[in-house]
């Protein structure tokens, strides 16, 4: 939110990836948030499963590596945003205890 309100008060109005600092695939992406939910490497590896583009069977091709990036922010001096590790792993601190454990109640952490 802060990063969209400081582009706001520029007035530079276009269009805007805001996300956070460094890369991740999908995978990547669903590992580290089953590593932050407490799951073991066993758990992991039952819940997610690494497959190919081509598995996906899309309408529509997609290119190999499409990552988003600030562009636009970063060339009016805004500085980096924080890693999407650390952002992620706030967000998980974030929530409340007893959200994670009706997660957990239900078998998936």
């Amino acid at each position: 939110m802060n990063r969209t309100k400081d582009i706001l008060a520029l007035r530079n109005y276009g269009i805007y990836h805001v996300v956070n600092a460094g890369a991740c695939s999908y995978y990547d992406f669903a590992v580290e948030c089953a590593r932050l939910a407490g799951l073991s490497t066993a758990q992991q590896e039952q819940s997610i499963e690494r497959i190919t583009e081509s598995e996906m069977k899309r309408l529509a091709p997609r290119p190999r590596w499409t990552p988003m990036s600030c562009l636009l922010s970063a060339t009016l001096g805004m500085e980096p945003m924080r890693d999407w590790r650390t952002a992620l792993a706030d967000y998980v601190k974030s929530r409340e205890p007893k959200e994670r454990e009706q997660i957990r109640s239900r078998g998936l952490i």
